[in-house]
């Protein structure tokens, strides 16, 4: 498996400006990177981009000594060339557990806010008071306390 459907290629940069202009605008969900590029090394570029959220990044590059490097800027993996297939469909497969994830978080997040803007507009704010009369214990409501004094002030 070398590619799979739930991507496409949004773009293609000769060097680390070019790809800085392109995920600020455009929407990028993963990223392959390599490290040594003109203009600006990977490194570089990705601490000159500010997005939200970040696209993930798998670094594709030839030298091995810079893997620690990528880790620490949050790569998702890490590829040495030449590409083995099999290595690729294994980051590719690892990135769409994370985007799953991503867009799981960001769903439920999104629905809590729903549920507590609903919960917040049915439910009026009201103070409770608990009290036992002969052994019963009976839940008043603040506003039905008002509405009875003001029944027996009438």
């Amino acid at each position: 498996m070398l590619f799979r459907s739930e991507f496409r290629v949004v773009g293609e940069c000769k060097n680390g400006l070019e790809a800085i202009e392109q995920i600020e605008n455009r929407q990028v969900d993963l990223l392959f990177l390599d490290i040594q590029m003109p203009e600006l090394n990977g490194f570089e570029a990705l601490n000159q981009i500010h997005v939200e959220p970040m696209p993930f990044i798998i670094f594709v590059t030839a030298f091995d000594q810079y893997a620690l490097d990528a880790f620490e800027h949050h790569a998702i993996d890490y590829l040495l060339k030449p590409l083995d297939r099999q290595r690729f469909g294994k980051a590719i497969e690892k990135t769409l557990l994370q985007f799953k994830g991503r867009l799981s978080n960001s769903f439920n997040d999104r629905l809590r806010g729903l549920l507590n803007d609903y919960e917040q507009q049915m439910t009026p704010h009201r103070e409770s008071f608990v009290l036992k009369e002969k052994g019963q214990v009976k839940v008043i409501q603040s506003d039905d306390i008002n509405r009875k004094s003001t029944r027996l002030n009438s």
